[in-house]
Parts: C-alpha cells; structure tokens; sequence
C-alpha cells in the first residue's frame, strides 16, 4: 500500500472526516458493512454531519465501482468503538442479497491494496476481514451486514489469493517458472541430502527476490 487515497476509488472526502481524528494504532484489517439501499451513501453521509456524523472510508458499488470517503489514515465512524482500529467498506444492496462478483472483486483488490491479513474474523481483537455485528453493543449492536455477505468473506479471500497467484506469473517468464521449479526441487533435495554444491545460486535468490516483492510487498 502506498498513499492514502485508493487509485481505483472516486475519492470523495467528507468535509468533516478531520474532525474523527487519525489512527493512533495500527489497523486489525476493515469492516464488512451493507448499506441495507441502493446507490451511493455520499450524499447521506455527507448530511449527517449533525447531530449523527457517521461515514465509512469506502462504498463499494453493484457495478464493483468504489467511492472513498475519507484518507486511510484517518478514522471513520461507521462501528462506534470499532472505529479506533478498523477500516470500514459498506457495500450496495441489502443484507439478504449476495454480493455479486463484480463486488466481490472489487473487495478483494481493496484488501490487497490496504495490506491487510488475508484471513476473515468474528473476534474485535482479531485481523483480516471482519463483520460489523461481530462488535455486540459496543459496536452499535447492528447486525450488519448479515449472513449471507458475512459468509463471502471466504469468497473475497479466495479470489485475493487468485490474484496474488496472477501478479507472480505475471513477473516472470515461462522459461523463469521453469528454473524456479528446478531450482526449489533442487534445494529441497539438499536439504535432505548435504552435498558440497550447496552454495547460494544468484539466480535462484533473484527469482524468489521478485515472487517475495509481488506477494509479501505492499
């Protein structure tokens, strides 16, 4: 992750978001939220400024757009005592309705970009992808965003690891696939059978350089 301002959102930014204040604390991961409503939330956020002042750091649409409310170093207020190390993502449509593929990738190129733990969690103390009504009372006691988008969080992990996989092969060449593959065998069977031509091959500690940069990196 670099910036704080999503390249592929439409960065709309509250005029309030300043007044919720910047993490103090590293992020656990962000928040599955449902908007329970169809189009944009701008315009409601953006009016609640008094008395209820309450906006998520990003929307993401039917369509797989993305709307970003606020810069990723700032809170949102959007899970009451959960806002302190969460990001929050509310999503269009309703909680008995699925989130469709183009949101679910959508998600999944979002989790990636704000570096977060590629695992789904119900525990406030937890990383990764979490749920709104994971939170209780403290949270709001909203049992947002249901269970049916609840249960995608493996749905969006499982494409972020497809996208992962595609970002290593797009790096390297068949022909450095092959030498890659020859070379793990290589030093697997070393490892098992000491030999005197174990020395580091330069080749070998570039290759696994660049798959390192593209799946650990941010």
């Amino acid at each position: 992750m670099t910036g704080t301002v999503y390249p592929e959102a439409t960065y709309r930014p509250m005029t309030f978001y300043s007044d919720a204040g910047v993490f103090n604390q590293a992020q656990r991961g962000w928040i599955l939220h449902v908007v329970q409503g169809n189009g944009s939330p701008y315009n409601y956020f953006q009016g609640s400024r008094y008395p209820g002042r309450k906006f998520s750091h990003f929307w993401v649409s039917k369509a797989g757009t993305v709307e970003q409310y606020a810069p990723i170093n700032y809170k949102g207020w959007a899970q009451s005592a959960g806002n302190a190390e969460w990001w929050s993502v509310e999503t269009e449509g309703f909680p008995t309705e699925p989130l469709n593929p183009k949101q679910i990738e959508a998600l999944a190129r979002l989790h990636i970009w704000l570096g977060a733990d590629d695992k789904w969690t119900d525990d406030v103390g937890g990383t990764g992808i979490g749920v709104h009504s994971m939170g209780g009372s403290a949270w709001g006691g909203h049992a947002c965003p249901g269970n049916v988008r609840a249960a995608q969080r493996v749905a969006i992990l499982s494409r972020v690891t497809e996208l992962r996989v595609k970002k290593v092969g797009s790096m390297l060449t068949p022909q450095e696939i092959d030498a890659l593959a020859t070379a793990v065998v290589s030093k697997l069977l070393l490892t098992v059978i000491p030999s005197d031509q174990g020395a580091a091959d330069p080749n070998f500690q570039m290759l696994l350089a660049r798959v390192y940069k593209a799946t650990v990196v941010k």
